[in-house]
């Protein structure tokens, strides 16, 4: 994979036992209480992304392949993410031991859909502007790609379907999504909890009429942490069922943050010597 490929899965970041083709659903159209019912569901899709998107954090996250049951490819990214003047931006730090070290990413997020992204590379000691073209790439030879984790927003998504379920055990409102431009898939089924509007399963597709997901994406219901009026998953699974490969993204460090200065998220900063001691210098 290329440095190019890398970065934009990296503008990504710049933001949450192995999952099966289907997931367990059982039909329960009865166990939607009648306020569920009546919710639109363009809410619910907003409800969903503003728990997952709606805070600023700060982050540190492991990322580890495996096939056949065995480790392949370990990462470790330290993130800060604040919304400012409504749109995200996103600083990332590569920690992991290898040619990626110390790598500084910024992003930020453009109404009109084209995000700015800008990297500084340490063996050239100089920042680079980007545009992620490459979203669908697969990160370092992990199953994540730029649309796993990025921030999402309901207005970039139509609405195809909704309907009322249960998965392993939770009710859940299932709705079936297709983003408005080019993410690298076509279609995607998102179980979101009737409780609580955490997601907890979603379905990715390459064409809208296909039966089987390419990918899935499972957070599990333990890992959860709620944090303050969020409920934010501290482990998402990757199965690339194309690959037979499975990746696992798990916060070691996972705080709701307030009072982040602005200045840092510019790319000014990404050149500084002293880039964020709190990530480790």
């Amino acid at each position: 994979m290329t440095r190019f490929a890398l970065c934009a899965l990296v503008g990504a970041l710049l933001a949450s036992p192995a999952a099966r083709a289907a997931a367990p659903i059982e039909d329960a159209f009865p166990t939607a209480d009648p306020g569920t019912l009546r919710e639109p569901a363009r809410k619910v899709l907003e409800r969903a992304f503003d728990n997952l998107y709606g805070c600023d954090l700060e982050q540190e996250i492991e990322l580890t392949t495996r096939s056949a049951g065995s480790p392949v490819r370990n990462h470790k990214l330290r993130v800060l993410r604040k919304t400012i003047d409504g749109r995200a931006h996103v600083l990332v730090r590569f920690v992991t031991a290898n040619d990626y070290w110390d790598m500084r990413v910024l992003k930020i997020e453009n109404r009109d859909r084209s995000d700015d992204h800008f990297i500084w590379v340490p063996s050239l000691r100089r920042i680079r502007r980007f545009t992620s073209v490459q979203q669908a790439d697969q990160f370092q030879g992990t199953d994540l790609t730029l649309q796993d984790l990025e921030v999402k927003r309901a207005d970039r998504f139509e609405i195809v379907g909704r309907a009322f379920s249960v998965l392993r055990g939770e009710p859940v409102q299932v709705l079936t999504v297709e983003p408005l431009t080019d993410l690298g898939y076509r279609r995607s089924i998102m179980y979101v909890s009737q409780r609580d509007y955490a997601t907890l399963e979603v379905h990715y597709y390459r064409d809208t009429g296909g039966n089987r997901p390419y990918k899935v994406a499972r957070a599990p219901r333990e890992d959860m942490l709620v944090m303050d009026g969020h409920v934010l998953p501290q482990r998402w699974i990757f199965t690339d069922y194309q690959h037979g490969t499975e990746t696992e993204a798990r916060w070691r460090h996972l705080q709701v943050v307030t009072g982040l200065d602005d200045e840092l998220f510019t790319a000014a900063r990404l050149e500084t010597r002293n880039f964020l001691p709190e990530f480790g210098n």
